[in-house]
């Protein structure tokens, strides 16, 4: 397994993730056709050419992890997506 190949992964695997669940609820059946499904549709390609699903397990299963972590430590105390001044325009 190419140890490289899984944590690269793992972290766009885990941005994509974070991206998507502080998207704003109105706007995240965009986000989810702009970002997760084009790049989830890439790492499948990837996969499939290089014969690489182990990577791609071992990867996603890092990510789910990670994302878990990030839930329990970060996640949970951040307000809500489109409450915060930055997205209401006031500076």
């Amino acid at each position: 397994m190419d140890g490289q190949a899984i944590l690269v992964i793992a972290a766009i695997l885990i941005g994509v993730t974070v991206l998507t669940l502080r998207s704003e609820p109105r706007r995240r059946r965009t986000i989810l056709l702009l970002v997760p499904l084009p790049a989830a549709a890439l790492l499948l390609r990837w996969a499939a050419y290089r014969h690489a699903w182990p990577e791609l397990a071992a990867a996603a299963g890092l990510a789910s992890a990670g994302v878990m972590l990030w839930w329990l430590v970060l996640g949970r105390r951040l307000p809500p997506a489109g409450n915060s001044k930055l997205s209401s325009g006031a500076c």
